[in-house]
């Protein structure tokens, strides 16, 4: 009987024991993981900053994506980018619950990971004329873009229907102001009854929220603009996910970099 309580008291010991070590490394987890959090909210904060610089430079007519002062921030912009995604790829590794929600983020729309993009956008074409495609050979931060075209060489008659993709935006914060900004490089005939060419559409609980439209032209003109910074604000109604739609009815154009910030 001695020997069982000693045993049986030598076991608690070892029981609580085993119990302090999985406290502290559940602690010690939730500490880094904690961190990482905070990183992502820091550099999304420093983002903003950035984005925000961009617009006001490219607001100066004296300025293009070609200035060097805009380059230097168009690099900035990549690289805060890339290091937010990358501790959101640890943070992932490290705790299975849902990372998408943490901060505001239009995933896979730098183009740069045709997977990616794959798995978390829906395309629409409308006919086999139509075209979509990573670009190599055109971009504003000498990487990668998304090409769309929707063809029609006829100036002022374009009567086809265009293509979309849509996605969806996580970590949205409800009554809150938020400014969505994207690069694009726009060519081809424009309609003739002046419809949107290139548009961005912000859905929330099947409500409109608002659209930005880009690569204007009027009376079937024919456009050729260069890379731009192209933005619009919208304001949430509640938490839930934004649904974002880019539609296209050129002949030639170009994204990259579609993000929302908030303002």
């Amino acid at each position: 009987m001695k020997y069982l309580l000693i045993s049986f008291f030598t076991l608690s010991i070892l029981f609580l024991q085993a119990c302090k070590k999985d406290s502290q490394k559940t602690n010690q987890l939730q500490n880094t993981t904690q961190v990482l959090k905070d990183s992502v909210l820091n550099l999304q904060a420093s983002i903003r900053t950035v984005s925000n610089n961009l617009e006001y430079q490219m607001l100066d007519p004296s300025n293009t994506y070609k200035t060097t002062a805009v380059q230097n921030n168009i690099q900035n912009f990549g690289k805060l980018r890339n290091a937010q995604r990358s501790v959101l790829t640890t943070l992932s590794s490290m705790d299975p619950g849902d990372t998408s929600s943490i901060v505001e983020m239009v995933v896979c729309a730098d183009f740069e990971d045709i997977s990616c993009f794959v798995s978390d956008w829906d395309i629409r074409k409308n006919n086999s004329s139509q075209v979509i495609k990573f670009d190599t050979t055109e971009s504003y931060n000498h990487s990668t873009s998304l090409y769309l075209s929707s063809p029609d060489t006829t100036p002022g008659a374009i009567d086809l229907p265009g293509m979309e993709i849509e996605g969806y935006i996580n970590g949205i914060k409800p009554f809150t102001v938020y400014k969505i900004r994207w690069w694009g490089k726009y060519r081809g005939y424009t309609a003739k009854d002046n419809g949107p060419i290139n548009y961005i559409t912000i859905i929330q609980d099947g409500k409109w929220l608002g659209e930005g439209i880009a690569g204007v032209g009027k009376d079937g003109s024919y456009v050729d603009v260069d890379w731009q910074l192209n933005s619009f604000q919208i304001v949430t109604e509640s938490s839930s996910p934004l649904q974002i739609i880019f539609g296209n009815n050129l002949q030639d154009c170009w994204i990259d970099d579609i993000h929302i910030v908030q303002k």
